[in-house]
């Protein structure tokens, strides 16, 4: 979540404008908990096999199932509310539309703490599947992709995501741990929000304002790892709640990043250094290097954590490297 001047709000890899009558800053401040951003990902990756197909009426609600370790078929609401301000007719996105919202998830996804300044080449060389070639897109191609992304950002949408937490909810309160706190499930947003920039030079590209608090918890859950994957339990080695919750959290939304998305391969989830950045800007302050060595041994034992309970099933850690393939986590 954010509490920026902007009044900017975050699901999962895609940054939403929301007016005063949607949330405040005071609301975002409250925030405990955002569904992980990886579900928004997944619900709107679902739709590919969905709105091809079939239009959807503006303003009717639409099922996507995800698949958890826990539990199978989750329900997730998708609903289009508008188009350009107009609250009737039908959204119909194609195949390759909603192949761009991929893309532009998978982008998002790499660096959260970092300003997201996306080029039309960047995502013209994925959809051609050579993402690290020098290839430039022609004029046509170039007109296409600007074309597409502008109906994306005009299309408003709204997510439920509370049938996704009702069973951890459920055996969270039986354990007498804090729920889950969704406050984004219903709101109205954008499906892409970004602005185009064109350069002297011809590079073309969208903004995506930097990716604020994704994470916000109450000091009493630091003790709860929550995932797809698994309910782990913190490692002994870490005491801080940030450092337990959260950054777990985040280096699953990396790895899940990659692990949905055959295109992203030997992307780096996560980079320490970068990482540090984040924690200081969000919270406008400097880690000492005590600090820094206490985050790292942190990262290092949940790492070693999910090898041990198997949530990172068929990945291997080796020095300061975790690695599967050629896809690796950096630290």
């Amino acid at each position: 979540m954010t509490e920026d001047k902007d009044n900017k709000i975050v699901v999962g890899a895609y940054k939403s404008s929301l007016d005063e009558r949607l949330i405040s800053e005071e609301e975002a401040s409250q925030i405990v908990l955002s569904p992980p951003p990886k579900v928004m990902f997944l619900s709107v990756s679902k739709l590919h096999h969905k709105l091809p197909e079939k239009p959807i009426s503006i303003g009717e609600g639409h099922k996507i199932y995800i698949n958890s370790t826990k539990q199978s078929k989750i329900p997730i609401g998708f609903r289009p509310t508008s188009i350009d301000g107009i609250e009737f007719g039908e959204l119909h996105l194609s195949f390759y539309e909603l192949k761009l919202i991929d893309i532009i998830g998978t982008l998002i996804y790499k660096q959260p703490e970092s300003s997201k300044n996306i080029t039309v080449d960047q995502i013209y060389r994925i959809l051609i599947g050579k993402p690290r070639s020098k290839h430039h897109a022609s004029k046509v191609a170039k007109e296409r992709i600007i074309s597409d992304m502008k109906k994306l950002s005009s299309i408003w949408v709204s997510i439920d995501f509370s049938k996704h937490y009702e069973g951890r909810n459920e055996k969270l309160r039986k354990e007498g741990k804090p729920i889950i706190y969704d406050s984004i499930s219903k709101r109205e947003m954008r499906l892409l929000d970004f602005q185009i920039f064109h350069m002297e030079s011809g590079t073309t590209y969208f903004n995506f304002s930097e990716n604020p608090f994704l994470y916000q918890y109450s000091e009493d859950v630091g003790n709860i790892i929550s995932t797809d994957f698994k309910l782990l339990q913190t490692p002994k080695e870490v005491r801080n709640p940030f450092d337990g919750f959260a950054i777990a959290t985040y280096l699953i939304d990396r790895i899940n990043s990659i692990k949905n998305n055959p295109s992203a391969k030997n992307m780096t989830i996560i980079n320490f250094s970068s990482l540090i950045e984040m924690i200081e800007h969000n919270n406008n302050y400097k880690l000492t290097p005590t600090k820094k060595r206490t985050l790292r041994n942190s990262v290092e034992a949940i790492l070693e954590k999910f090898v041990q309970e198997g949530a990172l099933s068929g990945y291997s850690i080796t020095g300061k490297q975790i690695a599967k393939l050629k896809i690796t986590l950096k630290l």
